[in-house]
């Protein structure tokens, strides 16, 4: 599936002038003209007495800063006012870019894509960019189709926040068609940007904090292992525990999707082994609300006989009962971060190199310290 996500300002084609040079009006300033038609760039220049090719820069946000405060203030307004949109057709065709970014999402209904969403809108808006969304299902072949489609549409360059751990080969393929950058989910071996928080990091940051808080015997609810992201967490998390002899629950099965009720059929299959575990790490916070659910029903309290922490510092952690231990990823900077690279890309002409992002961070709360 495909949506339009937002719109950005697009301009009829330009002539070449001086910046800020006025044209004299035939009369006094006005700011109307004829509304039988679409209010064109001329009749806005005509309007406002300027050059249409001033009024095209104060229009264009990749050049406001060749347009003084006072005039761009003046443009808008009178834009405003007189209910001017541009020609994205006839801007497209001058440029030979549609100013629009695909963006593949694996679920729309996650609560996540509003904050991938906002960390793109800060990069890709700014530059005057609209993106086009399209959910994969977390499905390859989905993506694949879905990726397809983007290419072969009105796309300029590709941000994926959907990719599973054998979809390296198919988006090597896709970037070289057009730009292609991977956000949040890492993929091994794709030669491509890859923007993503370091899992195993924040895996291990989990093992440590059950390590001080004295569990002995802990287990983890892993997520898919299509997903790198929770390989990774699983890897760095039983790895501190084995350097820190912490011994961990073998044996358990991985979730199908990393949901509150796969979360849930996990804790489930932890609490009928012959040794109970003292400390549970959820890959993501959806799973530890399965495993709270759990608990509760059972009449078990968190943490004084079970403590749970989760992964990605959701919005509502804190409103879980008890608020609930969770690494903290910040998907808004990720994307951010992930859409500046394709607008380099787009400039440079070649693949840009990813940063480096700071390491993660586990805010403690109830679920694990009383």
């Amino acid at each position: 599936m495909i949506v339009a996500e937002s719109e950005g300002t697009a301009l009829d084609a330009v002539a070449v002038h001086d910046p800020e040079t006025p044209v004299v009006p035939a009369g006094p300033e006005r700011h109307s003209a004829p509304r039988s038609r679409r209010v064109t760039l001329v009749d806005l220049a005509d309007a406002i007495g300027l050059h249409p090719s001033t009024v095209s820069r104060a229009l264009d946000p990749r050049s406001t800063h060749l347009v003084s405060g006072a005039t761009l203030e003046r443009v808008r307004d009178a834009a405003a006012t007189l209910g001017y949109r541009g020609n994205l057709v006839a801007r497209s065709l001058r440029r030979r870019r549609t100013d629009t970014i695909g963006v593949v999402v694996a679920d729309l209904r996650n609560t996540v894509v509003t904050s991938i969403l906002n960390g793109l809108d800060l990069s890709l808006g700014a530059a005057g960019y609209l993106t086009m969304i399209g959910e994969s299902g977390g499905s390859s072949s989905e993506l694949e189709e879905l990726l397809r489609h983007l290419v072969a549409g009105p796309v300029d360059a590709i941000v994926v926040t959907a990719a599973t751990t054998s979809d390296g080969p198919l988006l090597r393929r896709i970037a070289e068609v057009v730009p292609l950058v991977v956000a949040l989910r890492p993929v091994s071996r794709a030669g491509l940007p890859v923007v993503a928080q370091d899992d195993y990091a924040g895996g291990a940051l989990v093992a440590e904090h059950f390590a001080g808080l004295r569990h002995e015997l802990v287990a983890q609810l892993p997520g898919p292992a299509s997903v790198g992201n929770f390989v990774r967490r699983r890897q760095g998390f039983s790895a501190t525990c084995r350097a820190l002899h912490v011994v961990e629950v073998p044996g358990l099965p991985l979730a199908a999707e990393p949901t509150a009720a796969e979360g849930a059929r996990l804790t489930e299959a932890v609490l009928r082994g012959k040794h109970a575990p003292t400390a549970i790490f959820a890959h993501n916070d959806a799973m530890a609300m399965g495993a709270l659910r759990v608990l509760r029903r059972r009449g078990l309290r968190c943490p004084e006989d079970m403590a749970i922490a989760g992964y990605n510092n959701a919005s509502f952690v804190d409103l879980f009962d008890p608020p609930l231990t969770s690494v903290v990823v910040d998907v808004q900077a990720v994307s951010s971060c992930a859409g500046r690279l394709a607008l380099q890309w787009l400039a440079d002409g070649v693949p840009p190199v990813a940063p480096v992002l700071p390491p993660p961070v586990l805010i403690p709360r109830a679920s694990t310290v009383s």
